[in-house]
């Protein structure tokens, strides 16, 4: 199931934006603001999490016992210290994950775009915009090793664990 609701409508929404503030701001620096919250990161050269790869975040989720997910535009966390913009929100299912990122729907674009839980904050997910950050890779995973691990476990993730 997907639906739209208010960030402001989240539990704990001001501390995760800040978070996600924190940890996104110079993706080129995200390395040091991972490894800060004992967490690890793995990144992808695509910028969808479909099939194999949507079915091992659905278990990683469930792992974690985190139910929904959000997700919205990096331009409305970046450009709105209020924190008033609405987000999407979905089931941690492969299918919802998949539906959400349908080009069809327009619910998340592909580029530029943040996918997180509420409460506290987890893991999260960035699809930075190309255009804007030169990077060698189209998709950012964050959170414990466990989470990591399980959720990018298919070919073509690439693990950074801190060893450089």
């Amino acid at each position: 199931m997907i639906w739209q609701t208010s960030f402001r409508e989240l539990r704990n929404h001001v501390e995760i934006g800040h978070e996600i503030l924190r940890i996104s701001k110079g993706l080129d620096a995200i390395t040091e603001k991972v490894y800060a919250k004992n967490w690890i990161y793995a990144t992808l050269d695509d910028n969808q999490i479909l099939e194999e790869d949507a079915q091992n975040l659905s278990l990683a989720l469930e792992d974690l016992n985190v139910k929904s997910v959000y997700g919205c535009w990096i331009s409305s966390m970046t450009q709105n210290n209020g924190f008033d913009f609405d987000v999407v929100g979905f089931d941690s299912d492969r299918q919802s994950i998949e539906n959400s990122q349908n080009l069809d729907s327009c619910w998340l674009d592909a580029d530029d775009s943040y996918m997180f839980n509420d409460g506290e904050l987890r893991f999260l997910i960035i699809r930075p915009d190309s255009n804007r950050w030169p990077l060698p890779y189209t998709l950012i995973m964050a959170g414990s090793k466990s989470f990591i691990e399980r959720a990018c476990c298919a070919d073509g993730w690439i693990l950074h664990d801190g060893g450089g």
